[in-house]
């Protein structure tokens, strides 16, 4: 019986549910700069990338909704580099970032029970200049967070439908607005499946333990 016991309690080890971090964008693997110095017109970059073994397709888009009419080198930037995401108006202008990704290499990791975590690392309170950052899945929207400082934003995301599923990140803010971002991650969900070699020797373990039984039964008989 004890045997019996020690195999079982191998068997819920080996298929044990345990939460795993995935990273959607680290700001490092693929660095670029969008750069939009004109009122009414978005300007966007798109790239496709790996890391942790995930493939993603990135956009950036930069949506000047603010311009001073007298200084045409006045920018909004999007820069992505060294592991931070960095978001720039200048003086008198203003825009809406969005930051999209395609996310059906997740499909079959994530199923629930998943959370969206962002670092806001910088902003530029002392200006009086907050921003909002708001989270949509498939443009169902899935929440937003204010912040006139450093914090974090952790959103529920729900199960992922079989293919087309786009995370978006707007970013809104007032005029002159600035930013500083940690990398995008997913704190999923998952459960771990025996390795092969486990199986085997969880199957050795129940035959040992069945050939045990039998032998007590046989030395009973006689």
């Amino acid at each position: 019986m004890k045997m019996f016991f020690a195999a079982a309690a191998a068997l819920l080890m080996a298929t044990s549910a345990h939460a795993a971090l995935i990273t959607v964008d680290d700001f490092n693997t693929i660095q670029l700069s969008t750069d939009n110095r004109a009122d009414g017109v978005a300007v966007s970059n798109t790239v496709a990338y790996t890391v942790g073994g995930n493939l993603f397709t990135r956009t950036v888009a930069v949506d000047q909704t603010q311009h001073s009419g007298t200084d045409p080198r006045l920018s909004s930037t999007a820069n992505i580099g060294f592991g931070t995401l960095k978001l720039s108006n200048d003086s008198q202008t203003n825009a809406t970032f969005n930051l999209s990704y395609d996310i059906d290499s997740l499909v079959d990791d994530v199923a629930g029970n998943s959370g969206l975590t962002l670092d806001v690392l910088f902003t530029d309170a002392a200006a009086g200049t907050p921003f909002t950052i708001a989270g949509y899945l498939n443009d169902i929207l899935l929440g937003s967070g204010t912040f006139a400082g450093p914090g974090m934003l952790s959103l529920s995301l729900p199960e992922l439908a079989a293919s087309g599923n786009q995370l978006r990140l707007m970013f809104t803010g007032g005029t002159a607005y600035d930013a500083e971002l940690g990398p995008i991650s997913l704190q999923v969900d998952a459960t771990e499946v025996p390795e092969p070699a486990t199986l085997g020797l969880l199957g050795l373990g129940l035959l040992a333990v069945g050939a045990a039984r039998r032998r007590r039964k046989t030395v009973a008989a006689a």
